[in-house]
C-alpha cells in the first residue's frame, strides 16, 4: 500500500499488517501501533511522534531521518 504522506495522526493501528507499506513523510504523530507488522516498510521521514510502538515489529523496515521523539 502507499500511503506516502498521509495523515493518520492518533490512529488506532493496534495489530494492523502495514508489511512493505510506503509511508515515507507520514504523520503518525500520537498513532497506536502496538503489536503493528511494520517489517520492510519505508518509513522514510515519518513522524512518529508520542507514537506507541510498543511490541512492533520494524525488522527492515527504512526509518532513514524518522523523527521519534517521545515514542514509547
Amino acid at each position: 500500500a502507499d500511503l506516502t504522506q498521509a495523515s493518520l495522526t492518533s490512529a488506532n493501528l493496534k495489530n494492523s499488517n502495514i508489511e512493505r507499506a510506503t509511508l515515507n513523510g507520514a504523520n503518525l504523530t500520537s498513532a497506536n501501533l502496538v503489536a503493528a507488522n511494520c517489517s520492510q516498510a519505508s518509513l522514510i521521514k515519518v513522524n512518529f511522534s508520542s507514537a506507541n510502538l510498543t511490541s512492533s515489529n520494524l525488522e527492515r523496515a527504512n526509518l532513514n531521518r524518522a523523527i521519534l521523539t517521545g515514542v514509547k
